[in-house]
């Protein structure tokens, strides 16, 4: 005869709470609006950072607002009133219905900074608003090796110094951060120097330059000054040691 135990396992009991939130109150807490600007100072294709804005450059600020209304709707731009200022003055004629875009120029100097702000608000209360700090930045050109197999070296700049082995270069200058729209633009002038001896640009080219080793080959200093003789704070300098490999001295 078999006998049983029975075990008694306790019992476990589970207590949800739901609770209900009005959609004014999650919306509220979750309204938000993104201020996102672009500049039309030069980058190269598929330059993978920001264009930063110069010296008096015209920049467009967007608002993206994602506001939810009371309805439990998403708001649209067109029905939205965007209230923009800048440091804390209310710009009226960029203001209203629909206007979540401002165009605005940094200051004279750079470095010089001004405050945005906008206001987004419906019909119905709801409201999100956004500040951000625009200022100009000075022009950072930089200079690449133009190779004639694999095209221009963008993956690398040229440093300080330039050891070579070929007997002839092109050197390319990229004026990052100058307002123009290509980097051969007649707006803004390049002034080449070898040696500290005014050199000639490559022709039809002004920002490229050709180096040829002479035959007793040797080092140099290469430099050059880009400007914008619209805009007399628009210049930026760089340079670098050229070295030719195999040759104790001599020139170009």
């Amino acid at each position: 005869m078999r006998s049983w135990i029975l075990l008694q396992l306790p019992t476990l009991i589970f207590s949800l709470t739901f609770t209900t939130i009005p959609v004014g109150v999650l919306a509220a807490s979750i309204n938000s609006v993104d201020l996102v600007y672009e500049s039309k100072t030069y980058t190269p294709p598929f330059y993978k950072g920001r264009a930063l804005p110069g010296s008096e450059s015209q920049i467009k600020i967007v608002a993206i607002p994602n506001l939810i209304l009371k309805n439990g709707n998403v708001g649209r731009v067109e029905n939205l009133n965007f209230t923009w200022k800048k440091n804390s003055k209310v710009l009226g004629e960029s203001s209203g219905l629909g206007k979540n875009t401002l165009l605005l120029k940094t200051g004279r100097l750079p470095g010089d900074s001004d405050i945005v702000e906008v206001i987004v608000s419906a019909e119905d209360g709801a409201s999100a608003e956004s500040t951000t700090a625009i200022q100009g930045f000075s022009p950072s050109p930089s200079l690449y090796l133009n190779d004639p197999v694999l095209g221009i070296k963008l993956e690398k700049s040229v440093g300080a110094n330039l050891s070579l082995q070929e007997s002839e270069v092109t050197i390319v200058a990229y004026p990052y951060f100058f307002e123009v729209a290509d980097r051969n633009s007649p707006t803004i002038s390049y002034d080449w120097f070898l040696g500290g001896i005014k050199a000639n640009s490559r022709p039809n080219y002004p920002s490229e330059i050709i180096l040829r080793r002479g035959s007793e080959g040797g080092s140099i200093g290469l430099s050059l000054s880009i400007s914008n003789p619209s805009k007399i704070l628009e210049v930026a300098n760089i340079s670098t040691g050229i070295y030719f490999v195999g040759n104790s001295q001599g020139g170009f």
